[in-house]
């Protein structure tokens, strides 16, 4: 537990940004502790989806030698829902998607954008619950550097190699 957004930039510093847990911060401000956290990065937006499809099987990729769920960056003047279903249309193939959830969840992470002037990125997804009737043939988006997609059961998800967010994700869409 950490009481500052200073105490949480510390702490990520120490340990070259890769923490493999939650963090709780508590303070007398949140939302402002927040903003200034988030004034350290480069703050992007996505959206994305835990798709379903016939059998209740989970949709997966797999990127960055991770397994993943398919999300991207918001475009233009779309809705997050927009950018959700885009995005895993792109990435998967799967097509005849809809949102099954009332609302969306977030998480956040950080990560190292590499270019001519590297820096740390801070990327809130908002994750849909989707379902597909489609039984379209799975394509990776190879330029996206996905080099697989398939479909896993909830058992054999909990075996693969994931973040812990992408773990967040299945539990709160499992409570709905």
């Amino acid at each position: 537990m950490v009481s500052s957004h200073q105490d949480i930039i510390n702490l990520l510093h120490r340990n070259n940004y890769v923490l493999e847990c939650n963090l709780f911060c508590v303070c007398s401000n949140p939302k402002k502790s927040f903003s200034l956290f988030k004034s350290y990065f480069h703050f992007i937006i996505a959206a994305g989806g835990l798709v379903q499809n016939k059998k209740k099987e989970l949709l997966i990729i797999y990127k960055n030698s991770m397994w993943d769920l398919p999300k991207g960056k918001v475009e233009n003047k779309e809705s997050f829902k927009e950018t959700a279903i885009r995005e895993v249309t792109e990435e998967t193939n799967v097509s005849e998607l809809s949102i099954i959830s009332k609302s969306h969840f977030s998480t956040y992470h950080i990560y190292l954008e590499l270019s001519p002037q590297s820096h740390y990125c801070l990327k809130e997804t908002k994750w849909f619950l989707m379902k597909t009737e489609s039984d379209c043939v799975l394509m990776p988006q190879f330029d996206e550097g996905i080099f697989e997609v398939k479909w896993v059961t909830g058992n054999e998800f909990t075996q693969l190699s994931t973040y812990c967010s992408i773990n967040s994700v299945i539990k709160h869409f499992n409570k709905l």
